[in-house]
């Protein structure tokens, strides 16, 4: 999976609750979270003024919308393409921290969970409750390397099934095991396929033309 954890950069990092998103209180850069299209940068109905929103362009949730909002200066601008070494914006200190998550299309202002109608309803605040989407967003980030969000008692609504967070379940070791076929599937839609079968596994190591060999659990 091509994404990465957008808090790494911050300072003081501490994850708050989970309400429409996560909140999160620190300082410093916030990166995409992988390759992707700014759709939007400002919203004045967001506290300091931010929300910077793209659109995911490759990986699982290719399609969907991410937000960041509240205090951030944003340091990209729309149709502006990211990848997860984009800072997106610098997190001040202006009392509110940030709030990031999934967003709904088009991207200008609306997070996936108003829309789906999982937040408190008047005059309670909204951020009384986690939503679903919150909770998934939450989920994301944890399974990036990002601290998760604290999840309230009440949690409202569900997500879809293409919205749920990866599964932190290691996959099975293939150490012991007789080889039945090996296949190699590439980025440009081609395939290959190695003559290796009838052989037991010790270990997979891939290498790389740059970096150094990865083992495969």
């Amino acid at each position: 999976m091509s994404y990465a954890n957008p808090l790494r950069g911050m300072t003081g990092l501490r994850a708050e609750r989970i309400d429409q998103g996560i909140d999160f209180a620190g300082i410093g850069p916030i990166y995409a979270i992988g390759n992707g299209v700014v759709v939007n940068t400002l919203n004045a109905g967001w506290p300091g003024g931010a929300f910077i929103c793209y659109r995911l362009t490759e990986g699982q949730y290719t399609g969907k919308y991410v937000y960041a909002a509240e205090d951030i200066h944003p340091a990209v601008s729309v149709g502006q393409t990211v990848t997860s070494n984009t800072v997106l914006g610098t997190v001040f200190s202006g009392g509110s921290g940030i709030e990031t998550g999934w967003a709904a299309a088009p991207g200008t202002g609306e997070t996936m969970a108003r829309a789906a109608g999982q937040i408190a309803q008047p005059p309670q605040d909204p951020g009384m409750v986690s939503s679903a989407y919150g909770v998934a967003f939450s989920g994301f980030l944890k399974y990036l390397g990002a601290p998760a969000g604290i999840k309230q008692a009440v949690v409202l609504g569900t997500v879809p099934a293409d919205y749920e967070p990866p599964s932190t379940t290691p996959p099975p070791s293939p150490a012991g095991k007789t080889i039945s076929a090996v296949r190699v599937n590439f980025s440009d839609g081609t395939a290959m396929s190695l003559p290796v079968t009838g052989k037991k596994v010790a270990k997979l190591v891939v290498s790389f033309s740059a970096g150094t060999p990865q083992v495969l659990p």
